[in-house]
């Protein structure tokens, strides 16, 4: 099914294509034979769709799975937004 899926698609981006050699055979009198051809991909091997699924399954776990979380450690300042922080802070 996918495969047919993706022949339909392919047929349709090169239509235009195929159009105008039609219409320049018919301009230069040749025979009609070829249409056009249709270039397919082979399709992807099972190791790539096996990955593929691992790949959506793992972010699946990861979107509905727990947060895991804690409590949020203050630092100690070490930076010059920190002593003009404290500045201020004196007075």
């Amino acid at each position: 099914m996918l495969d047919a899926s993706q022949r339909n698609y392919a047929d349709e981006q090169n239509y235009p294509y195929k159009n105008v050699g039609f219409m320049s055979d018919i301009v230069n009198r040749q025979p009609i034979g070829n249409l056009g051809s249709t270039m397919t991909q082979p399709a992807p091997s099972l190791i790539s769709q096996a990955a593929g699924v691992g790949t959506a399954l793992t972010g699946a776990s990861k979107l509905f799975g727990k947060a895991k979380g804690g409590h949020i450690k203050q630092k100690a300042g070490a930076g010059l937004n920190d002593l003009a922080m404290y500045q201020m802070s004196l007075g």
